[in-house]
């Protein structure tokens, strides 16, 4: 499931499914799901976006520490470091 995009999934009819959460004036927490079809005019960009996240490179393995970056020891361009600025 967390390959999934977060927002929406293709469905097997070629429709997209987007999910929606939000809160109403009220307070009320509302939250859904709307199938959208290609003559939305949404439709490619969320078709675009479903792609883009599909092809996104993934973390092999969220486990792995890392270590801290030793911001002193970077070799920084001068004028760039912190103590060089007026």
């Amino acid at each position: 499931m967390s390959e999934e995009h977060p927002l929406a999934r293709r469905l097997d009819d070629g429709r997209i499914l987007l999910r929606y959460f939000g809160q109403e004036l009220d307070g009320d927490i509302v939250d859904g799901s709307i199938a959208i079809g290609p003559e939305d005019p949404a439709y490619r960009d969320w078709d675009a976006e479903i792609a883009r996240w599909e092809q996104s490179p993934k973390p092999l393995d969220d486990t792995i520490d890392y270590e801290p970056i030793d911001y002193e020891g970077l070799n920084i361009l001068p004028g760039l470091r912190p103590d060089d600025r007026d």
